[in-house]
């Protein structure tokens, strides 16, 4: 028995241990898994944040967002610099400083720095340690890219077309990451949960197994201390003996040979002493006054009644040396006193080794981890830890009145008395339920309980385990979760949202290839969906145009061979139409497995490559254009000295003929005089308009304005004019026409359409203006019942120096000018202008504006 005990008591001791242990690195690991996903976080989001300023920063060239995007980076490249100092065994403290401007806590930092040393070659984070080292790669190229970025608008080199591709680079770089850094906390989750449910596992296993051998060892104790009763026993009534008679007269004491056998010395006869001889030389010094009080009170019992008996315990001193406990008994009778002395050395030896087994048989409850407790089948508590009166707050004197379902909750009681009852009738039950303080705080708990027979009864013998790290675990994995579900969610919505698509492409170590991972634009490019590219390419490099197909091919295999990114164009056929024009690039890395797998982002540019066509084609009409300026210089000098001519000599005319000319005479010259100067003035207008126009650039101040405020303005303008050719001018309209566009401009388009109307409608005749809304649009038609444009004109109406001034139908000048700029005003204002015309029969412009907000609107806004 003492073999199994010390087998028992020794697994509880190295399975505590080991326990304890598992338990440390349990919580360490999830600990600093958790961190590295909480990480992973702030990485994702500065990298994001910093990408938009970077883009802003080229939308808007406002330095402050150059600023921003630095300052978001910092936290990549602060867990960049912790990465290579952990792999170049740099010092503490620069990983630590690398960390901690990645935003990391600053109490995660030893946990991740160990969990990085030490399973640095565990497949699991081997794997992300590399997708860490590639992400770190592309967050450098972004900082590169930015320093360009920087470079090129500092200096004002940064034409649209480069901004347009470097945003779109920026948009490449950003789903890359966006890729790994899923992948990376994929990994890292995926791990957490394997190594949370094989520890947790372990875990019950070993509480278990302590359990167990707590049990075992609490039954063979409980053998073990009822043998010693039985031998306590028999010790008391068994034992050694021995008697002295005391002469109460003359305090002399014959000893039994007994008693002397009991003090290692061989006596055949009784032999007489005095008392005080006895007590010095056999009776330790501690209990000679007890013994001789103890006669005292005996010979105070003769005189009060017949006899009398005291009983007293004491140690005394063999021959030998040897101690020795005695239970003696007195019995007093008129002048004697007989005393029987019991040697009860063993039962004390029994009462002292039980004492010891039982403080043994406590630390080891008290050492077990967790909550220990032992209840009957009334629920009365036998046995518990002083863990258990920690945790729940309660002494021990308050935990013996109670039962085990006062340490729940209302809500849970029910649950507990379940699984009480599952142990007395199955023999075993566990569980997780909170715990309930005497404080009233929560505590989750794992219970597992047994069966067991003690002192007769059946009983319950259980352990309660804290999982409230555990749960901390589950709760942050279950929030980065969460959050990676978001960070997908967008991803998704981004990659289906941007024109093109991403993609991860894969070169099998065979040769053969395929798409692990296509966004749904590969739809609109190629008309395949991303699973019949999913495990073999084939489909998409048929949709190839013929002439591009091996070079493309070519292109692929050599980066393989090189391990560089590429940029490719070609061409796409899809259902018969026009070849689509598309651009791809990606970067390439090379496998554990052998085989090559490209991230890469492809879109259209049929677009991009027409507008080179057409950037060729104004180069080659550069000379053209050449033309064109002098020709129409030409024209302005021309039309403009013709009315200064007219000024000039009518009045000279005038100042030498003044008193010869008639009044009707003086007239008419001013009247021709206000003629050239009408002509002159609407020149000098038109002129200084175009020229302001190209001075100020865009120039355009858009704002929520009423275009009825504007026609009539124009109208009332333009009723001289209109009443001298008796011209009528009609409106048909809403009465309120809310346009966003700038009111300047917007005078001048009709301004310039009514003035044309006017000169070109012969007298008589009728101008009408309509406009209605039409969804986000506000749509104004001019017609007039004039004279017409010929088709040849028509085609070049809105072209500056293409189409000659014309003549009205009095006689009235035009500048040119005019309609090149209202076009161009429209098109400023984002809207659009259309002609019509018949010769002979009139002409019709039309004109579309975005609808603005209406009075009304900004009135309720406001």
């Amino acid at each position: 028995m003492i073999n199994k005990l010390n087998l028992s008591l020794l697994v509880v001791i190295l399975v505590s241990a080991f326990l304890i242990l598992i338990d440390y690195f349990t919580i360490r690991t999830t600990s600093a898994v958790r961190a590295y996903i909480n990480g992973e976080s702030r990485y994702s989001k500065g990298q994001k944040d910093g990408a938009k300023h970077l883009i802003m920063y080229i939308s808007s060239e406002d330095p402050k967002y150059w600023e921003f995007f630095l300052k978001e980076l910092k936290v990549p490249l602060g867990d960049s610099t912790a990465r290579i100092g952990l792999v170049n065994h740099s010092e503490e403290a620069v990983i630590k400083n690398g960390f901690l401007l990645g935003e990391n806590h600053v109490d995660d930092l030893d946990n991740m720095i160990w969990l990085f040393r030490n399973f640095k070659d565990v497949s699991f984070m081997k794997h992300a340690i590399q997708i860490w080292k590639q992400a770190d790669v592309k967050i450098g190229k972004l900082v590169l890219l930015g320093g360009e970025v920087r470079q090129k608008i500092t200096t004002g080199s940064f034409s649209r077309q480069e901004k347009e591709l470097t945003m779109q680079e920026v948009d490449r770089l950003t789903l890359e990451l966006t890729t790994l850094e899923r992948e990376f906390s994929d990994v890292l989750g995926s791990a957490a949960r394997e190594i949370n449910v094989y520890l947790f596992s372990l875990n019950i296993f070993l509480t278990l197994l302590i359990i167990g051998s707590a049990g075992s060892y609490s039954v063979l104790m409980i053998r073990k201390l009822r043998a010693s009763n039985e031998q306590f026993k028999e010790t008391l009534h068994f034992g050694k003996m021995g008697s002295a008679e005391l002469d109460l007269r003359s305090l002399q004491l014959t000893v039994s040979s007994e008693l002397f056998r009991l003090l290692d010395m061989e006596v055949s006869t009784p032999q007489v002493m005095q008392l005080a001889y006895f007590l010095k030389t056999y009776v330790d010094p501690v209990y000679r006054s007890a013994f001789q009080q103890k006669i005292k009170e005996g010979v105070s019992g003769v005189l009060d009644k017949e006899k009398s008996m005291v009983e007293i315990k004491f140690e005394m001193t063999t021959l030998a040396d040897r101690k020795i406990w005695i239970d003696a008994k007195g019995i007093f009778k008129g002048d004697t006193g007989l005393f029987i002395f019991h040697d009860v050395m063993d039962e004390k030896e029994a009462e002292s080794k039980i004492i010891k087994e039982r403080e043994l048989s406590d630390s080891i409850i008290n050492g077990l981890p967790g909550m220990f407790f032992l209840y009957d089948e009334d629920h009365k508590y036998l046995r518990w830890n002083k863990n258990y009166e920690t945790v729940t707050g309660y002494s021990g004197q308050e935990i013996s009145t109670m039962t085990p379902l006062d340490f729940f909750d209302e809500a849970e009681k029910a649950l507990a008395a379940e699984k009480v009852k599952s142990v007395f009738t199955h023999g075993q039950a566990e569980t997780e339920i909170d715990l309930l303080t005497k404080n009233g705080i929560k505590i989750p708990y794992f219970f597992t309980g047994w069966k067991i027979a003690y002192e007769g009864k059946r009983c319950l013998i259980g352990i309660g385990m804290d999982i409230t790290e555990r749960k901390k675990a589950e709760d942050a994995l279950l929030l980065s979760e969460q959050r990676l579900k978001k960070i997908l969610n967008r991803f998704e919505r981004l990659s289906d949202n941007i024109p093109g698509f991403i993609y991860e492409f894969r070169m099998r170590p065979d040769g053969s290839t395929h798409f692990p991972f296509a966004s749904k634009g590969i739809q609109e490019i190629y008309n395949l969906s991303p699973s019949q590219v999913s495990e073999d390419a084939t489909p998409l490099f048929n949709c190839m145009h013929p002439d591009d197909l091996g070079r493309i091919t070519k292109e692929v295999e050599q980066a393989a061979r090189a391990l560089s990114g590429n940029v490719s164009e070609f061409r796409v056929n899809t259902r018969g139409d026009k070849p689509k024009w598309v651009r791809t690039q990606a970067t390439i890395e090379a496998q554990d497995d052998g085989s090559f797998l490209w991230y890469g982002y492809t879109f259209e540019i049929t677009e991009l490559k027409n507008a080179m066509l057409v950037l060729e084609q104004l180069l080659r009409e550069k000379e053209e254009l050449i033309s064109v300026k002098d020709k129409f210089f030409s024209i302005v000098s021309h039309d403009l000295r013709s009315p200064v001519n007219t000024l000039h000599s009518f009045i000279m005319l005038i100042e030498k003929n003044i008193d010869a000319l008639s009044k009707e005479e003086i007239k008419k010259m001013v009247s021709e005089i206000n003629n050239a100067f009408r002509d002159t003035k609407a020149l000098m207008d038109d002129l200084t308009t175009w020229a302001q126009s190209r001075m100020n650039g865009n120039g355009t101040t858009a704002e929520n304005i009423d275009l009825k405020k504007n026609i009539d303005s124009v109208v009332s303008f333009a009723r001289e004019s209109s009443a001298t050719k008796q011209i009528a001018v009609t409106y048909s309209g809403p009465d309120e026409l809310p346009v966003f566009a700038d009111s300047y401009q917007i005078d001048f388009i009709v301004r310039n359409l009514l003035s044309n109307a006017i000169k070109f409608t012969p007298r008589g005749g009728e101008i009408d203006i309509s406009a209605r809304m039409d969804n986000g649009f506000v749509r104004l038609s001019i017609q007039d019942s004039g004279i017409g444009i010929s088709s040849a004109d028509l085609k070049n109406i809105f072209q500056m120096g293409k189409v000659r001034s014309t003549k009205g139908t009095e006689g009235e000048k035009g500048t040119g000018l005019g309609l090149g700029l209202v076009k161009e005003f429209v098109e400023k204002n984002a809207g659009e202008i259309a002609v019509e015309s018949t010769k002979g029969k009139g002409t019709a412009f039309h004109v579309t504006l975005l609808r603005g907000a209406s009075s009304k609107d900004r009135i309720t806004s406001a």
